[in-house]
């Protein structure tokens, strides 16, 4: 690079002008014109001349170049000060409650040990990928995340943490845990099955093994890290082995201190002590701030200001069993009375259970028998029946388990017979007369009671939305059949679906595709369904937490309409009085409440000591002690004191949103966050310095 006359040098910190260079063998001699030293002469090194030569504006440079370059600086500069720069380039738009969780109690914690307990539809999963998004740009979480999950939530975990935030997870599958080498090196976020990593020794080996080290362990549906299971113990070690632990659930305390207790400790042994061997304690553990926050839905507002939970109603509905329905169920508790033993409570459940769902149901599960007693019972291995079934009021028996209630039912129908032949011709006899009553013309009660529901919401066929819920997948497919009969388009989710077929199903629905969805408790957990707002508990689960859950499949965020739920109980059935009874008090003492109690239920009823499963165990194992129970349960006054108690501790737990000052960090981050129109312009700019072809990208239409 030369030096000429009238270029204009740096020397020294002035800009001078050159009267005459000439070059010599190291460098430029140069007379020199200075603002403050008039003529004078200076000696540049042929190494220094680029440095010191500045650029004139004669119109000679690449501008498109230059254009592109301060762009460059500038984005560069601005990136790294934005307070959410992940955001700003996504789709996601968060509200008040979800963004101060992140941003202003999360993200500023070197390590986060830490229950995220907001209530049911709240986004806890979205406030996750944020804090995973964020905490990955910002250096907090520098290496592997692993996501511990329910397994029908694993595909909608990877799907969501791609479509919301770009970020690529996979699956910890049997087949990897199996695998001789490390997790994969290329991948930073796994999720895997709880019960997988759990249970499965190779992919337990894999995620909390000797060379195992996360950033971040998250565990989705923490309220099954319960005392009684082993999943707490795996939760142990993986906290153990993790730097950030985050906990999820919407029920963290489910009625029971030592629960809830058990949590907390998972995340600081050392602040949240616990001992495992008691049971009642003098005083509620309050964890600290930087532990654990909740928010209720009736605090949370939306970017307009404007509540973001719509109202929700709830109604016992009283149904009357047909003659034909009377005389079915009379059938299979006859049956189960003969050939049963006399203290077994659990086949008095199963087979009631099922009989007060449906008759289909109760047939099918008969079916079962006999094929059961139509092989040979040589050398048959005696059923397990799982922890707590055999107890004979089920204590510690998992009632809020899908997978507890199969293999309980499993073992009820694979039990070995006193008599073979005289079981199966009688057996026999009882299918035979639900077979009739299945043919007869009476229509079935509640779907009298159904229709009923579905003219008062006018929901006809072609017009309206209907969520329906039973425990059965029999009950479930049955009743679909009846619906479309009936001119309803429906469809069914129950457990045999895999995840992208419950993707599917929730996308078809929220797009109004279909009318009615019947789902089983197991097909329904973890789904977003709030394009309905009416709700119908065809049968009632012997856990109040499932009786939550349902709800908040309808009562989350985005649910535009009042939310009406209706539970149909048969007082003829053994167990139908009990429930009508303490769920009538119950939406009695809620309305006192304004609501607060629909998610606080199981709490409610456990802190007035009445044990709703063993109620329903006590109405199988001797009908005739039926009044007893009946004034066990707990009236609308003892409620409504639990219920403020409860609702007092909430108070006490949760923590409020400020949306006046979440507003103006929005109204903030609009200003900073890069705009759209500037980085096309840098776009396009940059293709044309580079000779890039800048096109539309393929675009998803929607049929």
């Amino acid at each position: 690079m030369d030096i000429d006359k009238n270029d204009r040098l740096l020397i020294d910190g002035e800009l001078v002008t050159v009267v005459a260079a000439f070059q010599e063998r190291t460098g430029f001699n140069c007379v020199i014109k200075s603002p403050t030293r008039g003529l004078t002469e200076a000696f540049v090194l042929l190494a220094d001349v680029s440095a010191c030569k500045v650029a004139s504006s004669d119109g000679s440079g690449d501008s498109a170049r230059a254009i592109t370059g301060v762009w460059a600086q500038w984005m560069r500069w601005a990136i790294p000060r934005i307070r959410s720069a992940v955001l700003a380039t996504r789709p996601l738009r968060p509200y008040a409650h979800q963004d101060d969780a992140v941003f202003s109690v999360m993200l500023p914690q070197p390590k986060l040990r830490f229950l995220l307990a907001d209530e049911p539809g709240t986004g806890k999963t979205l406030m996750t990928g944020m804090y995973l998004a964020e905490g990955r740009r910002q250096g907090l979480i520098p290496g592997k995340t692993v996501i511990v999950v329910p397994a029908h939530l694993v595909g909608k975990w990877i799907g969501e943490l791609k479509r919301f935030f770009g970020i690529d997870a996979q699956r910890i599958t049997a087949d990897v845990g199996r695998e001789p080498l490390d997790l994969r090196a290329d991948v930073d976020v796994w999720v895997v099955s709880l019960d997988l990593f759990t249970y499965n020794t190779d992919v337990r080996r894999k995620v909390v093994g000797s060379r195992a080290s996360w950033s971040l362990a998250v565990f989705d549906e923490a309220h099954r890290l319960t005392p009684t299971s082993q999943h707490l113990s795996a939760a142990r070690q993986l906290g153990d082995v993790a730097h950030h632990l985050l906990l999820l659930t919407a029920t963290p305390h489910r009625g029971k201190e030592n629960f809830f207790r058990a949590l907390l400790n998972l995340l600081d042994p050392a602040i949240y002590r616990w001992d495992p061997s008691e049971k009642t304690y003098d005083h509620p553990m309050h964890p600290g701030p930087n532990n654990f926050l909740r928010r209720m839905k009736e605090d949370l507002r939306g970017l307009d200001g404007e509540l973001l939970f719509r109202p929700r109603y709830a109604q016992t509905h009283e149904v009357f069993l047909t003659p034909a329905e009377s005389d079915a169920y009379d059938a299979v508790m006859g049956y189960v009375e003969t050939w049963y033993a006399s203290d077994s409570v659990l086949a008095r459940s199963i087979y009631g259970k099922r009989a007060a769902s449906s008759v289909t149901a109760a047939l099918e599960t008969l079916r079962r028998r006999r094929t059961a007693l139509s092989g040979s019972q040589a050398g048959r291995v005696p059923p397990v029946v799982p922890e707590g079934f055999e107890n004979q009021d089920l204590a510690r028996a998992a009632l809020d388990s899908d997978d507890a209630w199969h293999d309980a039912e499993a073992a009820v129908i694979q039990a070995r017979s006193s008599d073979r032949r005289a079981e199966l011709d009688a057996v026999t006899v009882a299918i035979g007369q639900l077979e009739r009553s299945l043919a007869s013309r009476d229509e079935a009660a509640k779907w009298q009671a159904a229709r009923d529901i579905m003219q008062q919401h006018q929901i006809r066929p072609g017009s309206g939305q209907l969520l329906v819920f039973s425990e059965f997948t029999d009950t479930a497919r049955w009743l679909a059949g009846v619906f479309r009969a009936a001119g309803f388009s429906t469809e069914v989710l129950d457990g045999s679906v895999d995840q992208s077929g419950r993707e599917e199903l929730q996308a078809r629905f929220l797009k109004d595709r279909f009318q009615v969805l019947v789902s089983t408790d197991a097909g329904g957990e973890g789904i977003d369904l709030q394009s309905a707002h009416v709700m119908i508990d065809w049968d009632i689960p012997w856990s109040l937490v499932r009786l939550e859950q349902r709800a908040g499949r309808l009562h989350r965020i985005g649910q535009q309409s009042e939310v009406f739920v209706y539970h149909l109980v048969a007082p003829q059935t053994r167990e139908g009085r009990v429930q009508q009874v303490i769920l009538e008090n119950l939406t009695a003492a809620s309305a006192s409440l304004q609501g607060r109690l629909y998610d606080l239920l199981d709490a409610t009823v456990d802190r007035t000591g009445f044990n709703f499963g063993a109620a329903m165990a006590a109405a199988h194992r001797d009908p005739a002690a039926v009044g007893e129970v009946l004034a066990a349960v707990p009236d609308t006054a003892t409620l409504v004191a639990r219920a403020k108690d409860i609702v007092a501790e909430e108070d006490r737990f949760k923590t409020p949103v400020d949306h006046g000052e979440a507003m103006q960090r929005f109204a903030s981050d609009r200003l900073q966050a890069i705009n759209p129109v500037i980085v096309s312009a840098f776009v396009d700019q940059a293709a044309n310095v580079e000779g890039w072809s800048v096109s539309t990208g393929p675009t998803e239409v929607s049929p």
